[in-house]
């Protein structure tokens, strides 16, 4: 009676222990799922659940990809809100709290998305200071804003990883960060802005000349009568050659030899972030 007793309890003990590990299994399965829990490597990082699952793997893998790549890990983080403090503030204190970045020196982007608040902004460390440039950070965000302000999140999310991706290729073929001085679209701008001016200074200049010339002819009219003509009439006291002409130089405008200095570049905070100061969608 007694083995029957301890058999019966062992049996129970043992199937207490299952249930017990199947129970924690399924807890640190649903964690891992849950929003805001994600692996070290991890780039897509959704506090806010915005994504679903598929969405969430194929950013995942475009991001790993540029990681790789280039050396500089491409985030996106999404969250509700950012309480009483600055998009940016909260954007690198996410970034440093969560030890984000790869290499020894952090390198990395963040474009972070607050949904509710309806805030966003970008930030940058290590080796993403150098590639993404002030100028290239406003195409990026003006690139991606687009989608945020008709809450398009998935376009928008993909615009963000095609923009990291062609900044940091162009950075890779070039041996330079994209900037505004070596910016192919900014070029085409820049000529026909100068040509615009060009024209403009010219038509100027020509309507100038025709009204003066135009001033000069007034004092002409016809005689009326002969006397002015009769010999004697007409006595010179000074003689002088007036020669009436234009001569139009059309200026270019300076090229931007900027290499870094000056304009262009980066801006990097006392904290050592670059980046943007951010906004609303």
């Amino acid at each position: 009676m007694n083995t029957n007793a301890t058999t019966t309890a062992t049996i129970a003990l043992r199937r207490l222990c299952c249930l017990a590990s199947l129970l924690a299994a399924c807890l640190l399965l649903a964690l891992s799922l849950a929003p805001g829990a994600f692996a070290k490597d991890s780039y897509v990082l959704d506090d806010y659940g915005l994504y679903d699952s598929s969405t969430r793997q194929e950013l995942e893998q475009s991001a790993s990809q540029l990681a790789s790549t280039y050396g500089v890990a491409p985030y996106l983080v999404v969250v509700d809100d950012i309480g009483s403090q600055t998009v940016r503030s909260f954007a690198e204190s996410y970034w440093l709290d969560h030890e984000l970045g790869i290499g020894s020196d952090a390198s990395g982007i963040m474009f972070l998305i607050a949904v509710d608040s309806r805030d966003y902004v970008t930030i940058t460390h290590g080796t993403g200071i150098y590639a993404f440039t002030d100028y290239g950070i406003e195409q990026l965000e003006d690139a991606v804003v687009s989608y945020l302000g008709d809450d398009e999140w998935e376009d928008a999310a993909e615009c963000y990883y095609e923009q990291c991706s062609s900044i940091l290729a162009f950075c890779a073929d070039k041996g330079e960060p994209f900037d505004s001085h070596n910016d192919p679209a900014a070029r085409v701008v820049a000529l026909g802005m100068a040509f615009a001016i060009a024209l403009l200074l010219a038509l100027a200049v020509a309507f100038i000349v025709r009204r003066i010339l135009k001033g000069q002819l007034k004092s002409v009219a016809a005689g009326s009568s002969a006397a002015g003509f009769l010999a004697g009439s007409v006595v010179l006291t000074a003689q002088q050659d007036v020669f009436a002409g234009s001569h139009v130089s059309v200026v270019p405008l300076p090229k931007n030899d900027d290499n870094g200095g000056g304009l262009g570049g980066s801006t990097v905070s006392a904290s050592g972030f670059g980046g943007s100061a951010g906004g609303k969608f």
